[in-house]
């Protein structure tokens, strides 16, 4: 499978701790791109987690968890024109932007973080199979 994309999405949660909400005072952002003369052995290989190591996944009763919801809204509406990391960026900002309500079960203002893990040494684009519509959030 040499070159080949191997790609896998992990709705699960990664522990039992809560994720609390944190203030940002700025952005950091790097861009940097290698060109790889040759191909290692774990190449070309993404993981996309719902939520960072130690902490809980969660859900809503009427649209699934947070994380699946978003991915597919995002997949849906942005499959032709993005590739598959910005997507998941996306998808970061969408889930970053929950928090639970509240219940008997937890407190309210839990947050959730999706992260991935890439070795991908190309852009990854997806395109139209038939019968596929896009949807509005």
């Amino acid at each position: 499978m040499i070159g080949r994309p191997k790609i896998l999405i992990i709705q699960a949660c990664r522990g039992r701790e809560d994720q609390l909400g944190i203030e940002a005072d700025s952005e950091v952002q790097e861009d940097a791109e290698k060109v790889v003369p040759s191909t290692p052995v774990d190449a070309d290989t993404l993981i996309a987690y719902s939520t960072t190591q130690s902490y809980r996944s969660w859900r809503r009763h009427e649209t699934g968890s947070w994380f699946i919801h978003h991915l597919v809204q995002i997949l849906l509406n942005y499959y032709e024109h993005e590739h598959l990391l910005d997507m998941l960026t996306m998808v970061n900002c969408q889930v970053a932007q929950e928090q639970t309500a509240g219940s008997h079960l937890n407190r309210s203002g839990i947050k959730q973080m999706p992260c991935q893990v890439s070795t991908l040494t190309k852009k990854l684009y997806f395109t139209r199979l038939s019968g596929i519509k896009s949807v509005s959030d």
